[in-house]
């Protein structure tokens, strides 16, 4: 990926998960930047697989629908395919309405 297309992506991602600018280190971050740290990390060189664990737990309800509304997004665009695992009901139903994009969702029941 040339530099130019990172610094983009990142830039882009920065005001997606609501993430500072600057140089500080991830360890100095609170616990849930950090976490969205690591989503734009996964998100950063536009995967063709992306699995994400719990990707919006500890996130305020604005942000956690621009996530889903970005991973919608570049489900469309046939690039990613998205295998999510969440505790969030609501999330479980959006997840089924765009699934004939490329997010799956796999039930498991404990019984």
């Amino acid at each position: 990926m040339p530099r130019s297309d990172i610094e983009d992506r990142t830039e882009f991602l920065l005001k997606l998960l609501n993430l500072p600018h600057g140089s500080k280190n991830v360890k100095n971050l609170s616990g849930g930047q950090q976490r969205r740290v690591s989503l734009a990390v996964a998100l950063l060189h536009e995967p063709e697989l992306l699995i994400l664990d719990e990707p919006t737990v500890g996130v305020d309800p604005v942000l956690r629908q621009s996530i889903w509304n970005h991973l919608v997004e570049i489900t469309k665009n046939g690039h990613t395919t998205v295998i999510i695992t969440t505790h969030y009901i609501d999330e479980c139903a959006q997840a089924h309405m765009v699934s004939s994009h490329r997010i799956h969702i796999v039930k498991l029941w404990e019984g």
